[in-house]
C-alpha cells in the first residue's frame, strides 16, 4: 500500500507530464495556424528568349552616274528622305570660287575660337555626337585605311563636327555669337553653289549620299551570288554609319529591306522559309519589327538568312553591317512564381477523374486561401505566364458546367501562395 506522500508525487508527476504535453500540443498548433504565408503578387509581366546577332543589309539601290562632273556634289535634301521621280537630288558648282572658299576658311576659324569657351550642355543629342566623334576616330586608328576610305572618313569627320558645333551653339550662353556665324557660313555654301547643274531622280525612292560601294555587290536581286566568303570580307564596322560621300548619290528603293542575320543558335537551326521572325535594331525589346524569312544558307554551323522587312526602311539605309537581336519568342500577360503552380486533379461524384489543370491558391484579404485554375502559356527561368481559362476551354477539357460556373479567377495584384 502506498501511503499518502507518495500518492500526491505521483498526482503531482502526472500533473507536470499534462502541462508539458499541453504546451508542445499547444505550440504545435499556434505554429501551424500562424505560420506565415509565402506569396507572390501577380503582375504584369514578360518572358523573353531573344539573341544579339549581326546583320548584313542588302537593298534594292541604284547609284546615280556622276562620272561627268568633277567638283564636289552640293547635296540639296536630307539624306535618306522621299523624293519622286524627276525630282533634285543633287548639283554640282559649274567652277569654284575661291574668294568665298576663303572667307569660309575664316568663319571657320571664328567659330573655332568662341567655341573654345563655351561650356555646352551635356544633352543626350550631344553626347550621341561625340561618341560617334570618338568611335570614328578610334576605328581610323584600329583599321587598315586606303585613300578612299580616309577620305570618305575624313567628310564624315566634318559632317559630325558640324552638327557638334550647331548643337553648341544653340545651347550655350554665347550661342547667339556662335549662330551667327554658322548661319554665316550656310550662307556663303548657299552663295557658292548657286551656279550648279542639277541632278536629279530618274525613280522615287529614298535620297542617299551614303555610298559604300557594296550597292550591286550585295543586292536581293542575285542572292545566288552572295557568298560566305563575300559577307566576310567587307570591310564596315559593324554598326558604322555609312559616310556621306560628296561625290555621289543613290536612289534606294522605300518598301523594303534585307537583313541577313548570322547565327549560331538552335533556335536558328529550326527556321524555315516564309516563318516570321521579330527583331529589335535598337535593343528596345518593348518595340518589335517583324520580317519573313526568304533565303537560307547553311554553312558548317552557321546559318545566314536571309529577313525580308518593310519597317525601319530610312533607318537602315544608314548602315550596311549592324548589332541585331533576334527575339525566338514573346509572351507577356500575368507573371508569377512556377512554385505556386501545382496539378489540380478533377473527380466526378463517383472518384472518378474527369480533368487535370494547372492550378494555384490566392490569399483573400480575410485570410482564407481560395484555388483558381490556370493556363501556363509560357514558362521559363523559374516564372510563368498564366492566364484564366474561358468558360468554353473548361468545358471542352471536361470540367463541369457547375464547377465553371462557380470558379474563382486570377486577377492583378492578387497574393499567390508559393508552396514550400
Amino acid at each position: 500500500m502506498l501511503n499518502e506522500r507518495t500518492k500526491q508525487d505521483i498526482i503531482y508527476l502526472i500533473l507536470a507530464v499534462l502541462i508539458v504535453v499541453g504546451v508542445y500540443m499547444a505550440s504545435r498548433i499556434y505554429n501551424m495556424y500562424n505560420k506565415p504565408l509565402e506569396y507572390n503578387i501577380a503582375r504584369n509581366g514578360r518572358i523573353i528568349n531573344y539573341e544579339q546577332d549581326v546583320a548584313y543589309v542588302v537593298r534594292e539601290e541604284e547609284v546615280v552616274d556622276t562620272s561627268e562632273y568633277d567638283k564636289d556634289m552640293q547635296i540639296v535634301t536630307s539624306d535618306n528622305s522621299r523624293i519622286a521621280k524627276g525630282g533634285t537630288i543633287a548639283s554640282f558648282a559649274v567652277e569654284e570660287n575661291e574668294e568665298l572658299r576663303n572667307k569660309i576658311k575664316e568663319v571657320d576659324v571664328e567659330i573655332q575660337e568662341l567655341i573654345k569657351d563655351v561650356q555646352p550642355e551635356p544633352t543626350q543629342e550631344l553626347r550621341s555626337v561625340e561618341k560617334s566623334l570618338e568611335n570614328e576616330i578610334y576605328n581610323y586608328v584600329q583599321e587598315k585605311n586606303y585613300y578612299e576610305d580616309i577620305t570618305n572618313k575624313k567628310k564624315y569627320l566634318d559632317e559630325l563636327l558640324e552638327r557638334k558645333v550647331k548643337i553648341i551653339a544653340g545651347s550655350s550662353t554665347k550661342g547667339s555669337d556662335l549662330n551667327k556665324l554658322v548661319k554665316e557660313r550656310e550662307s556663303l555654301e548657299k552663295e557658292i553653289n548657286q551656279n550648279k547643274i542639277r541632278v536629279t531622280a530618274d525613280k522615287a525612292g529614298l535620297v542617299s549620299y551614303r555610298v559604300d560601294g557594296y550597292e550591286s555587290k550585295l543586292s536581293p536581286n542575285s542572292f545566288s551570288n552572295i557568298t560566305v566568303d563575300m559577307l566576310e570580307n567587307i570591310k564596315v564596322s559593324t554598326d558604322q554609319i555609312i559616310p556621306i560621300d560628296t561625290k555621289q548619290v543613290k536612289i534606294i528603293n522605300n518598301f523594303y529591306t534585307y537583313l541577313i542575320v548570322v547565327s549560331k543558335s538552335e533556335e536558328s537551326k529550326k527556321i524555315m522559309l516564309n516563318d516570321v521572325i521579330k527583331y529589335t535594331i535598337n535593343n528596345n525589346l518593348n518595340t518589335l519589327n517583324k520580317g519573313v524569312v526568304d533565303y537560307i544558307i547553311n554553312e558548317n554551323d552557321t546559318r545566314y538568312i536571309f529577313l525580308k522587312t518593310t519597317e525601319n526602311v530610312e533607318k537602315l539605309a544608314q548602315y550596311r553591317k549592324l548589332n541585331i537581336s533576334i527575339v525566338w519568342w514573346n509572351y507577356q500577360g500575368m507573371k508569377i512564381s512556377d512554385n505556386s503552380i501545382f496539378e489540380d486533379v478533377i473527380k466526378d461524384d463517383e472518384g472518378n477523374e474527369i480533368a487535370k489543370l494547372s492550378a494555384i491558391n490566392l490569399q483573400t484579404n480575410t485570410g482564407y486561401t481560395r484555388k483558381v485554375w490556370i493556363k501556363v502559356e509560357k514558362q521559363a527561368g523559374g516564372y510563368s505566364i498564366v492566364d484564366n481559362y474561358t468558360d468554353a476551354e473548361l468545358e471542352e477539357l471536361g470540367v463541369p458546367e457547375d464547377k465553371v460556373e462557380d470558379r474563382s479567377k486570377l486577377n492583378l495584384y492578387d497574393k499567390v501562395l508559393v508552396m514550400t
